[in-house]
């Protein structure tokens, strides 16, 4: 029934008496309704919009001596405090099972949102139902879940992690051809192997090395982050191949492992990058070291999963989120491709 419908029949005293009761309500509600969309599944937040100054958010996040990490948890924490929100943060050690306990604990002190850094993408879904049954939004950053998971939260927001893997291939197959070598063996040393984005990325990676079948990926282990651990790994792999054809190129998923690779094959009598015709290594995870790196000429390239410029744009939307604005609920963010080539134009991006 129109508005017309439900006035026939009034005196005109009525009628604008009506009128003037919307006209009030609508300057009252900040005329608002015509940006509606949270009956958009691809949405999340509520349309009532306010301030986040005051608000509370727990990180949810891997380990602090890491160098990304702790980049992240400083970019993240001050972007939100600039803003009035109140940050505090746990740390799992990149440990699923550890994680599942700092969920549980954040979620018993009741904050206004809870950001997660996924490191098992399967196991987070329980801890995120609980989360939603006490009316507590939950976001994804820096590492992605399960589809479960993401329904249950409100939102994900972070880097693209298949480019990044893919990437990594196109900077191997660039590499190596640039160097005169068509065939040989190839090892990949990632992250911690139960994130999804490690997977995501090892998928991407394998998938671009197939467009070069002389190219034989031999080996992946999982290097946990850790670039120590990555230069005992590559140290033994190095030495396993040697006498199988030798290791011809590389993958780290940081570039701390990355370089660590590159040092482990010096340590190794191996000739490293393309000038030498040696072990090609990318990274994808951009630092200051695989920056200095790319620039010697030793670590042939990299991408930029900056933690500060990722840890800014999940902050954004969070803010978003909680002056109650709708924003799409996934969200990838572009990443680059880091070479001789543009190496300057990044520097400052992965300088942290």
């Amino acid at each position: 029934m129109t508005f017309r419908n439900r006035l026939t029949g009034r005196s005109s005293r009525t009628l604008w008496s009506a009128v003037f009761a919307v006209v009030c309500l609508t300057i009252a509600a900040g005329c608002g309704s015509s940006n509606d969309s949270s009956s958009n599944s691809s949405t999340a937040g509520s349309t009532t919009t306010g301030s986040a100054k005051g608000k509370s958010v727990i990180l949810v996040d891997g380990a602090p001596a890491d160098p990304f990490i702790a980049a992240y948890n400083r970019s993240f924490t001050n972007a939100l405090k600039a803003k009035g929100v109140k940050v505090s943060v746990l740390s799992n050690n990149f440990d699923s099972a550890v994680e599942q306990q700092k969920l549980n604990q954040a979620i018993s002190k009741r904050p206004s949102l809870i950001a997660v850094a996924v490191q098992d993408a399967t196991a987070v879904a329980a801890p995120f139902a609980k989360a939603k049954q006490a009316g507590i939004p939950v976001v994804i950053v820096i590492n992605p879940a399960s589809r479960r998971a993401v329904a249950l939260s409100s939102g994900q927001f972070l880097d693209n992690q298949a480019n990044l893997g893919k990437f990594a291939a196109i900077n191997l197959q660039q590499g190596l051809a640039k160097a005169g070598v068509k065939s040989g063996n190839v090892i990949a040393i990632t992250g911690s192997a139960s994130q999804l984005g490690v997977q995501q990325r090892l998928e991407a990676f394998r998938k671009q090395m197939a467009k070069t079948p002389g190219l034989k990926i031999v080996e992946v282990q999982d290097g946990q982050w850790d670039p120590v651990k990555t230069g005992q790994i590559s140290s033994q792999l190095f030495a396993k191949y040697r006498g199988k054809g030798g290791i011809k190129a590389a993958y780290g998923m940081s570039d701390l492992m990355a370089v660590s690779i590159t040092r482990s094959a010096k340590s190794a009598g191996l000739p490293v990058g393309v000038k030498s015709k040696g072990v090609i290594v990318s990274g994808s995870n951009c630092g200051p070291d695989g920056i200095k790196a790319i620039k010697a000429g030793t670590l042939y390239g990299g991408a930029t999963q900056a933690p500060t410029t990722q840890a800014a744009r999940a902050a954004d939307q969070i803010l978003k989120l909680l002056s109650g604005q709708s924003v799409p609920k996934v969200q990838l963010f572009p990443v680059q491709r880091i070479t001789a080539a543009n190496v300057d134009t990044l520097t400052e991006v992965c300088t942290y």
